[in-house]
Order: C-alpha cells, then structure tokens, then sequence
C-alpha cells in the first residue's frame, strides 16, 4: 500500500477519551424519568451483537 490508501492506525485512548468528553458534556449518561407520572416498571433488556462482519448468524435466533 502507498501512503496514500493505507488507514490510519486506530489510537484507541485517544478516540475514546474524546467520545467520552463528548458524551460528558451532553450528559447522555444521565436518564430522567418525568416526576409527574408514576414510576415505570423496571424491565432487562438483551440485545444480541453481530458479527464482527455485521452479519446476524443463528446464535441470534436462539435468544
């Protein structure tokens, strides 16, 4: 590969530290419920991951 099609190296403490300040100073850890209504009920919610290559495969269809 030349220089110019060759990615750049992933530098993952320094892309995560920037998406955790991103998220820092728009507060999506923080969740709100509304005090005027009745409290929700608590529910789990499981959610399968791909594949690395974003395909679903029949692990997925046993949860």
């Amino acid at each position: 590969m030349n220089a110019k099609t060759e990615a750049p190296s992933y530098n993952p403490n320094e892309i995560e530290a920037a998406a955790r300040a991103y998220w820092a100073e728009r507060d999506a850890y923080r969740v709100t419920e509304d005090a005027s209504k009745p409290p929700k009920e608590r529910f789990y919610a499981c959610s399968m991951l791909p594949y690395p290559s974003g395909k679903l495969h029949m692990g997925h269809v046993r949860n």
